[in-house]
């Protein structure tokens, strides 16, 4: 995937292009849990979209499922490669 710049992360392709990761945060019970990149990009494939619009109506709360609450109380956060570049010195 050809990034350009100013970077526009806006895609799951970019995401992953870039190194970053999503997670997603219930907001009821605080189960948090790291979303797999390479399942969702075969899924709903690179260039859909990263927002938490494009992405709300694919998933939900397991636990709070399970116990009757409102399972779609979460959110997505995007997380970057924060692991050093080149030689690692300033």
């Amino acid at each position: 995937m050809k990034l350009t710049f100013p970077h526009k992360v806006d895609t799951l392709g970019k995401v992953k292009a870039l190194g970053g990761s999503i997670s997603m945060i219930c907001s009821t019970c605080n189960k948090q849990t790291m979303l797999d990149m390479e399942m969702m990009i075969g899924m709903l494939g690179a260039d859909h979209g990263c927002l938490d619009a494009d992405l709300r109506p694919y998933f939900f709360c397991t636990h709070c499922r399970e116990a009757g609450r409102d399972e779609k109380n979460f959110s997505f956060i995007q997380l970057a490669n924060a692991k050093p570049q080149g030689s690692g010195t300033l």
